[in-house]
């Protein structure tokens, strides 16, 4: 069983906060976005969000994009057929990209637990800008870092106890442990998380209106922008 196999067959860490999380960030695509609308996918992976998007029948085509050719087969083999409806190509969001779609705009652009790999959100953030179209809409759904130390700290103890079971929440040597362990396995994954307020100021910089995070629990949380008409 290959790794993009077993990712795709895994649940995940936490799995029911992404699950809200999904069914919030298909939410907010599905209200603001036209019947039959053209949608952009970063970072689907072997396309567990995409299923979701696919069962909403809002989109008419969706461009299912991943920077792992292994993962984006895995979705292309599982993901419903549908003459016309999807599009796959190999799309790595943390370099330049935008200009591969050349004269083509979207009138939406989402994104599921991908994002926190980039390193220069802002540029992704601009290139996301320039493939929509006027009017259109961003909706993400992503890890997040904490705005404080304090806040840190509770999202942390919260990760260690899912680990460690409730029943240890007064050891406080053991959730220190699995902190630092859960900080180096995510450090070893490549996450390069930051806070709300820091995505707020990225989107606002590059030019998205009504840039807001209309939901959060605890390291996770749904963005939506709007590119001026």
């Amino acid at each position: 069983q290959t790794t993009a196999e077993r990712y795709h067959r895994g649940k995940g860490f936490a799995s029911w906060r992404k699950e809200k999380l999904d069914e919030v960030a298909l939410d907010f695509l599905v209200a603001l976005t036209p019947p039959q609308a053209v949608l952009l996918e970063l970072g689907a992976g072997t396309g567990h969000f995409t299923k979701r998007v696919i069962a909403s029948r809002r989109f008419g085509r969706i461009h299912v994009t991943d920077g792992a050719p292994a993962m984006l087969d895995v979705a292309q083999q599982t993901l419903p057929k549908e003459d016309g409806l999807l599009q796959f190509s190999i799309l790595d969001f943390a370099n330049e990209w935008a200009g591969q779609f050349g004269e083509q705009a979207f009138d939406a652009v989402t994104s599921t637990m991908a994002l926190h790999h980039a390193a220069d959100k802002q540029r992704l953030f601009e290139q996301i800008f320039i493939v929509l179209k006027p009017g259109g809409i961003f909706v993400f759904g992503d890890h997040m870092a904490a705005n404080s130390a304090l806040g840190q700290y509770l999202i942390d103890r919260e990760r260690a106890l899912i680990k460690l079971g409730r029943d240890k929440q007064d050891d406080e040597a053991r959730i220190r442990d699995q902190i630092k362990i859960d900080e180096w396995r995510q450090k070893a994954e490549g996450d390069q998380c930051e806070s709300v307020s820091q995505y707020l100021t990225y989107l606002s910089a590059v030019g998205f209106v009504e840039a807001d995070c209309l939901w959060q629990d605890f390291w996770l949380a749904v963005f939506v922008g709007r590119r001026a008409e």
